[in-house]
């Protein structure tokens, strides 16, 4: 399927774990607490019921992506006959703790935007086994582990441990949410998170000293290993991903986390 190239993906990081996030806007891999966890969202290595988190623009006609320079903060525009929303992701840094962002801002028009969230423990073989809801904020919870979700919303249809809500937005408004390994209950606010991440990340990619040819693609594939690097050891990761096969039908499909 077109939607689950590896291709389609841009990956988000923490140095402590990676997410990634299609084209559509749809996070389908994020492992937990660390790179070599089980994941959370494994939709990449199957469908809908092994879960995932989206963000749609209803009626969606063009997608525009990128890094915002010097980071591995990712900003999608989303174009409708409707209107335009930005969508930013990002892991945020210097938290003691994963926090997986998202933030959406209407930049044109009247829009509805689909929102549906599924955690699915295990690979994406074990729901929660329930979702204890505390205002704006969910608690996913498994017998020894728990997952935090919380939204500047509330008010989410709960079925089969997915939440789901469809927001009527108009220019200028925003939504923002973000998902935390564990029973967290600290509000936090999208610009203290969003600040504090991009002057991370910029102050690193500042550093680079290389000045040969090809300047921006070496300074791009440095950042690129400073996110695949687990910050505790120095080590990096092969690639943030398992069981992908080397090839469409192939039988290299190893743990490329370790």
């Amino acid at each position: 399927m077109e939607e689950n190239k590896i291709a389609n993906y841009a990956f988000l990081s923490d140095m402590h774990t990676g997410a990634l996030v299609s084209s559509s806007g749809s996070i389908d891999w994020f492992p937990l607490p660390k790179f070599d966890g089980p994941s959370f969202f494994t939709k990449i290595l199957g469908d809908e019921k092994n879960g995932y988190w989206l963000l749609s623009l209803d009626n969606c006609e063009k997608t525009e992506r990128r890094y915002l320079e010097g980071t591995k903060i990712l900003i999608s525009t989303y174009y409708s006959k409707e209107g335009a929303v930005e969508l930013t992701d990002f892991l945020a840094l210097n938290f003691g703790q994963t926090i997986l962002v998202r933030h959406i801002k209407v930049i044109d028009g009247r829009v509805k935007v689909h929102e549906s969230l599924s955690l699915k423990n295990k690979y994406g073989e074990v729901p929660a086994e329930r979702i204890v809801q505390e205002g704006n904020r969910y608690l996913f919870q498994w017998k020894e582990e728990s997952v935090s979700y919380s939204s500047t919303v509330k008010d989410y249809h709960i079925k089969n441990s997915t939440l789901d809500k469809v927001h009527e937005l108009e220019k200028g408004k925003e939504l923002f949410s973000f998902i935390s390994y564990g029973d967290q209950k600290k509000d936090y606010k999208y610009s203290e998170l969003y600040e504090k991440t991009k002057e991370t990340w910029i102050k690193w990619f500042n550093g680079i000293t290389y000045d040969g040819p090809q300047k921006d693609l070496v300074s791009r594939s440095a950042l690129t290993l400073k996110a695949l690097t687990y910050e505790p050891t120095g080590a990096i990761i092969a690639a943030p991903t398992t069981s992908l096969p080397e090839t469409v039908n192939g039988e290299r499909n190893w743990d490329y986390r370790y």
